[in-house]
């Protein structure tokens, strides 16, 4: 009788398929993890514009800086990034700067900076 040679995959070749897959599973989940990184980022930016933006119309509308408003300022910053946040404003004549500055960290960066510029005028 002739022995027929089975035609099924090697335990080396299953080992080997399923090192592969598993990195390419980790590769997506790091992917997965950057976007989320950069989403979160990037949020944190528009609430920043956001708060710069109401506090520039607020010094449209009464046409200086109250220091009511520099602390308000100062709590938003803290209530959208945290303790590390802060609010700077500066005006001079017609033209008024709003800073912010917040750490970054968690999405990977060290610190981001945030001005926007605002002119008032009479």
């Amino acid at each position: 009788m002739a022995r027929r040679s089975q035609g099924g995959m090697t335990l080396i070749e299953v080992l080997v398929a399923l090192v592969m897959v598993g990195l390419g599973l980790f590769s997506a989940a790091t992917l997965q993890l950057r976007a989320l990184q950069a989403t979160d980022s990037a949020r944190m930016s528009s609430q920043g514009a956001l708060v710069a933006q109401g506090l520039l119309e607020q010094v449209r509308a009464s046409g200086e800086v109250s220091g009511a408003a520099r602390l308000a300022l100062r709590r938003r910053a803290a209530a959208f990034a945290g303790a590390s946040a802060q609010g700077h404003v500066v005006q001079a004549n017609a033209d008024t700067v709003v800073t912010l500055t917040w750490d970054d960290r968690r999405a990977g960066g060290a610190s981001r900076v945030l001005q926007i510029a605002g002119r008032v005028l009479p």
